[in-house]
Parts: structure tokens; C-alpha cells; sequence
């Protein structure tokens, strides 16, 4: 099981790996993005990672951690398994989910999912398939380069600001009902966690909430960040609109508000991970890089 000597290894493990291939995760991977990660799950203990060793020598590993979830309980996420290429096939990264499954039902999970997208491919999801997971999600990673002209006219009719502390009730309530159709796995885990994260994005320089205002209440966000390694790139974490509000441009003026945002601050590249809105992204000039599947595999009680 990890201990903190072994964060070094994972490391190395990871960028051999992943040396010039494609990866959901930052790439190389260095320990402030790591620990920005899943610091906060390991010293938590609602975390951890086995090791594979051959001969003394770390060749592979598994992160894993968990989270409550509203309606299906104590779900399992495998948020990385790894082996470096000349150990792979011989069934040393079967060996660290079933571990990983283990400590999962140990501590009371219900279900085990990929936390990390698995970039589709034959080879990736035959090997959780073999180990009895099932697809049940499929989504794509999208960048748009903000250096080029752009390619649709936001309709700018609605009232956009930047996230207020009496907003954020408002936007907890978008959030919720904005992914309702959409199943048990896109609820929000602790509403006041989610508040308190809202609340720490205000008035940041790398971090910006905007939120659109109809008949004086939030129908919709959109959350954007500058990466910290590298501040040429940024991210849409999130973009939500009420199912009432949509398709009204709502989503095209808090997208138009972001992309300003990131590029005044030298962001040329941003990127998001999407599993629901593919066209909207399209719509506004993001490209698809790779398209992952999700898996699960529920645990015997």
C-alpha cells in the first residue's frame, strides 16, 4: 500500500509510460500536479495506491480513491493504473485493480469506476472488460486555440457578471438541475463543499466564475481556470444552463465571457473533457483531440 516515499516512483512510472502518447492527465506529470490531485485524498485516507514490484524495483501501480455519492453510495474510483511498457502483458495491471477492488469493498464501496478517462481504444477496454467492467459513458477532450479568429457571434442579450457570494446558492441550484437527466453519477456529492468551492473562486487571478442573470436569479455558469504550470493553456471545468433557459444563447455569452477572460490573461489554448455536450463545444469552435470511455463494475455485497 503507498506510503509518501512512494509518490517518486509514480512518477516515473507515469511519464514512462505516457512518453509520447496521448493522456487525460498532464503530461509529463510532475508532483505539484499530482499532489494538487490527490493530496488531499491520500492524507484523507479516503485514498490510496498500491505498488508493483519486481525484483525491488516499482514497475507499475494503482490510484484509488472514494466518494459518496447521492443515490448509490460509496462508489470506488480507480483514478490511474500504470505499468511501465517493458512489464506490460504479464498481467501486472489485472493483479493492481483486483487489489485496488479489494480495498474498495474493504472500505464499504458499492461500485468501482475509471476516474481517469481511458483514452478508447481496443486494447484499454478489453483489458477492464477481461476484468468485468462495463462501458457506460463515452465523452471526448476538446481544445480551441484562442489565437484564431472566431467562428460564431455570440448573441451578448443577457446579463453576464462575475460570481457573487449571493450567487452561489443560486448556481448550486443550476448545477443540480442542469444534470438531473443525467443520472446519479453527476449529482453533487456535499452541496456545502460545493458552495465553499464556489466561495474560494472569488476574486482569484487564475480562477474565474461567471454567471448569467435572468429575473435577478443565476440561470447559468460557466467556470474556467489558467493552469498553473503552464499558463499558455486553461480549462472549462464546467458549463451549466437550466433546462428551461437553454438554447436562448445563455451558454454562447457565458462561453464568449470565459474565452475573454483567458485571453487577456496570455491563454492561447483551452481545453474541457465533456461527456454531454459535444455539439455545444463544436458550436463554439472546439475540435475533438481524443474521444474515452468510462467503465464501471459493481462490487458483491
Amino acid at each position: 500500500m503507498y506510503v509518501q516515499t512512494d509518490l517518486g516512483d509514480i512518477i516515473r512510472i507515469y511519464n514512462e509510460s505516457f512518453k509520447n502518447l496521448r493522456s487525460c492527465w498532464a503530461n509529463p506529470m510532475t508532483l505539484e500536479w499530482f499532489m494538487s490531485r490527490f493530496g488531499g485524498s491520500l492524507k484523507a485516507k479516503t485514498g490510496t495506491a498500491f505498488i508493483a514490484e519486481h525484483e525491488n524495483q516499482p514497475v507499475g501501480y494503482v490510484l484509488v480513491t472514494t466518494q459518496n455519492r447521492p443515490e448509490v453510495g460509496l462508489v470506488a474510483y480507480i483514478s490511474g493504473v500504470c505499468v511501465v511498457p517493458s512489464y506490460q502483458r504479464r498481467g501486472i495491471g489485472s493483479k493492481l485493480v483486483e487489489k485496488a477492488m479489494d480495498w474498495a469493498k474493504g472500505e464499504g464501496a458499492v461500485l468501482v469506476e475509471n476516474d481517469d478517462e481511458i483514452i478508447e481504444n481496443p486494447v484499454a477496454v478489453s483489458f477492464f472488460e477481461k476484468l468485468g467492467f462495463e462501458i457506460f459513458h463515452r465523452g471526448v477532450c476538446m481544445s480551441k486555440n484562442l489565437t484564431l479568429p472566431e467562428r460564431f457571434n455570440a448573441p451578448n442579450t443577457h446579463e453576464v457578471r462575475e460570481l457573487q457570494v449571493e450567487d452561489v446558492d443560486g448556481v448550486l441550484r443550476v448545477r443540480k438541475e442542469a444534470f438531473k437527466e443525467f443520472g446519479p453519477w453527476y449529482s453533487i456529492t456535499n452541496e456545502e463543499e460545493f458552495k465553499d468551492r464556489m466561495r474560494s473562486r472569488i476574486g482569484r487571478n487564475d480562477v474565474e466564475v461567471f454567471v448569467a442573470i435572468k429575473n435577478g436569479r443565476p440561470v447559468g455558469y460557466v467556470y474556467c481556470q489558467i493552469r498553473e504550470s503552464n499558463r499558455a493553456c486553461g480549462d472549462i471545468r464546467n458549463i451549466s444552463v437550466l433546462p428551461d433557459d437553454r438554447r436562448m444563447g445563455i451558454g454562447s455569452d457565458l462561453m464568449t465571457r470565459a474565452f475573454d477572460f483567458l485571453r487577456k490573461n496570455g491563454v492561447q489554448i483551452v481545453q474541457t473533457v465533456t461527456e454531454t455536450a459535444e455539439g455545444f463545444y463544436e458550436k463554439m469552435g472546439f475540435g475533438v483531440d481524443a474521444r474515452f470511455v468510462r467503465v464501471r463494475r459493481w462490487l458483491p455485497r
